[in-house]
């Protein structure tokens, strides 16, 4: 019953990204799926997955990640496991590759589930985690983001207005093992001009993902206040619980339908439920995603 899903943010994503996008999404996909076959646990899959896609330079994870205020690299992450109810997460961190992998240290590792800035990248020194310079994680594309973004009074504004073609976000994935177990994670490079220290909804559970085996597991992008107000992932997770005759997309409709209403956020967010069924929704112009379903078909979008 192996099925994947992953997403590369929920934007209206430009013309000539999209095929770029699905296509990075279509690799970590099958790749994931490929590991799930073979025997390899959801949290394996979900790693993978979401190392795969901290590697494309188009994303906004790892080597895409934007430029905050001061013109650095802060990345948050998280993975959590749905047989466990485990997880580990880590924000503010630099000069790593793999923000996701990270996390998953802090969730196996240690007894914490959260690690932030210095303290992360000590951790990520004593796991002897290789170091990159700050330099190699940032693109082109992050530079000609942040020159962008000086110009506007709100970068939120701009960035998540459903009229505005500029901007990146999160990525993330959420798989159902051979065993049935669910594992999500999520990771980001956050948004352009951000206060220096600020973390979004990413690296917190509930909001940017969550896994639980007897239900299902999500992973959430978006506008991270919004999304951390409303408890996205979490709200739909209970929704879907709660049944009443609501699917996984309906449950992930409702939840983002009333985050553009309660506080003016839009997002998306992806979702496999403990049947291996694959879903997402969005409320923004587009999300760039892929994924591999319970019969090996492999599907995408933006």
């Amino acid at each position: 019953m192996a099925a994947v899903i992953v997403h590369a943010g929920a934007y209206d994503i430009p013309d000539h990204e999209a095929d770029p996008l699905r296509e990075g999404c279509k690799k970590a996909a099958q790749e994931a799926h490929k590991a799930l076959t073979e025997g390899k646990s959801a949290v394996d899959a979900v790693e993978l997955a979401v190392c795969v896609l901290e590697d494309h330079p188009l994303m906004d994870a790892g080597h895409g990640s934007v430029l905050n205020a001061a013109g650095e690299v802060e990345m948050d992450a998280i993975i959590t496991d749905g047989s466990s109810l485990n997880f580990g997460s880590v924000a503010g961190v630099r000069n790593i590759s793999h923000p996701i992998s990270l996390a998953r240290m802090v969730m196996d590792d240690t007894p914490h589930v959260m690690l932030i800035g210095v303290g992360a990248n000590l951790f990520a020194k004593e796991k002897g985690v290789p170091e990159v310079d700050p330099d190699e994680l940032v693109t082109a594309e992050a530079k000609e983001a942040y020159q962008t973004f000086k110009q506007y009074s709100s970068v939120v504004d701009n960035v998540f207005n459903i009229d505005n073609h500029l901007g990146h976000d999160t990525v993330g994935a959420v798989a159902i093992d051979l065993c049935g177990n669910i594992a999500a994670g999520t990771s980001t490079g956050g948004i352009s001009l951000k206060r220096v220290g600020r973390v979004g909804d990413c690296p917190l559970i509930g909001c940017g993902a969550i896994a639980d085996s007897g239900v299902g597991g999500i992973s959430c992008t978006g506008h991270g206040e919004s999304i951390a107000k409303v408890l996205l992932a979490q709200r739909s997770l209970s929704t879907l619980q709660a049944k009443n005759g609501i699917d996984a997309e309906g449950a992930l409709s409702e939840s983002l339908g009333y985050m553009l209403d309660r506080v003016g956020g839009r997002g998306g967010a992806i979702m496999v439920t403990k049947e291996g069924c694959v879903a997402r929704h969005y409320t923004t112009k587009g999300m760039a995603w892929a994924s591999v379903s319970k019969t090996g078909q492999l599907d995408s979008g933006i």
